[in-house]
């Protein structure tokens, strides 16, 4: 019984010597999604939905869903922008996102695909793989 407790005490200690189970949080996602949508809005609800690792555990993909509550110049802005051919192409995917029946609405709701990369001062999201998808 002893032996047993001594080689549950040891796995133990190496998980949190290195991290066993270590992801980011859903703290942490709401962070990155708001490095992407601060400017036009303040990001809420974010909920984990699902998540896996990959490249050797030095990758975590999370998926989420969140919703984004419209600054009312960023509304102004994306409004006058949706009229504009050029402009409207560059918001669209925001557009699509806070669109209901054609109006645009003050909170938007949308789910991500976030990719994070595990470093030595902990995860770092990889901008330019995740995608934002309705």
């Amino acid at each position: 019984m002893l032996l047993k407790l001594r080689k549950i005490a040891t796995v133990l200690s190496l998980c949190l010597i290195f991290s066993c189970g270590d992801k980011p949080s859903v703290d942490d996602a709401k962070k990155a999604l708001n490095d992407v949508f601060g400017e036009i809005g303040k990001v809420k609800d974010v909920e984990k939905l699902n998540g896996w690792f990959e490249d050797n555990n030095n990758r975590y993909v999370m998926e989420v869903k969140y919703k984004i509550e419209l600054d009312k110049e960023a509304k102004k802005e994306l409004k006058s922008a949706s009229r504009n051919v050029f402009a409207a192409l560059m918001v669209q995917p925001i557009l699509r996102i806070c669109s209901k029946n054609g109006k645009l609405s003050d909170t938007c709701e949308g789910k991500a695909k976030l990719v994070f990369r595990k470093t030595e001062k902990g995860w770092t999201i990889i901008n330019n793989k995740s995608q934002y998808v309705e």
